[in-house]
């Protein structure tokens, strides 16, 4: 959809004695809450992670959605069909960007030291 994005996949949240995979949690939850935007996917067989991060999702994207419905999904998808996929991507454009700088004919200024320039 034309906008660039950094992509972290972070562990599932369980209960967990293992100090590796602790230490993967705790850097996913630091992760979660400096990010943008937040995704919580989920497989038709699992459960929805509410608030298992310091804030709930802004989406839910159910995922195999060619094998069964994703009840409770904001958005179904597919990674078999591509079903869902492209109507995803307008979804976080529009989530990332906002409409205005859409609406924009120029480039995008992200930075007031660019207008010099």
């Amino acid at each position: 959809g034309g906008v660039t994005a950094l992509i972290h996949d972070t562990p599932g949240i369980r209960r967990t004695k293992d100090p590796v995979e602790q230490s993967a949690i705790e850097l996913a939850s630091e992760v979660v809450a400096r990010a943008d935007l937040v995704l919580s996917l989920s497989a038709p067989d699992s459960e929805w992670l509410e608030t298992a991060f310091s804030r709930a999702p802004d989406l839910k994207v159910g995922t195999m959605y060619d094998i069964a419905e994703c009840p409770g999904a904001d958005i179904c998808v597919s990674n078999e069909t591509r079903e869902g996929l492209e109507q995803l991507t307008a979804m976080l454009r529009r989530k990332l960007v906002p409409q205005a700088d859409l609406d924009h004919p120029g480039p995008w200024l992200f930075d007031a030291q660019l207008s010099d320039i």
